[in-house]
């Protein structure tokens, strides 16, 4: 059983892969003007009530890149790459999304929950980009960055919540936003 679900979802992944070729993202384009420094993708603290188990973020990052910017970096299926718009390396498409921020007590990782899956579109995983964050800290003004690191988020209607893993603070970026 556990190995049907296992190569039902494995599949379920390559198709998702194969049908991100054709899909022409509806996400907002940034100016070919905009910046591309580190800043471009910031993080802002949310006000919460006190029910919350963690801090509520809104993420602001730009991502994706054309199709003849793939030059072999692209997802590959098969050993063919594979174009994404919107999604994966690059910094042309802008998304905003929310995410809870919580600490695990017993091994201190940080981790991102997703409050909104907007950026999925109508498909179960996105390419998420190392990624820098700049974030100031509203009860001491402190100014930090946010690093992701490289990761493939899964939409699993099986799993409660969507987690960015492995996150950390720092006082410089510590990646690139390639």
């Amino acid at each position: 059983m556990k190995k049907t679900k296992t190569t039902c979802l494995f599949i379920g992944l390559v198709l998702s892969f194969i049908i991100f070729a054709c899909d022409k993202n509806e996400t907002v384009l940034s100016s070919e003007n905009e910046s591309t420094n580190l800043k471009q993708n910031e993080a802002t603290w949310i006000n919460c009530n006190d029910n919350s188990k963690g801090f509520l973020i809104s993420l602001k990052f730009f991502v994706g890149h054309t199709a003849e910017q793939c030059g072999g970096r692209c997802m590959k299926i098969f050993g063919q790459p594979v174009h994404i718009d919107c999604r994966g390396i690059g910094n042309i498409c802008n998304h905003v999304v929310m995410v809870e921020l919580t600490k695990d007590p017993n091994s201190g990782e940080l981790s991102l929950a997703l409050q909104n899956d907007e950026m999925f579109g109508e498909y179960i995983i996105f390419p998420f980009p190392d990624r820098c964050f700049y974030i100031t800290n509203p009860q001491n003004n402190l100014e930090l960055w946010l690093n992701i690191p490289e990761q493939v988020l899964l939409n699993d209607s099986s799993v409660t919540e969507i987690v960015i893993h492995d996150a950390w603070f720092s006082e410089e970026p510590e990646l690139e936003n390639d």
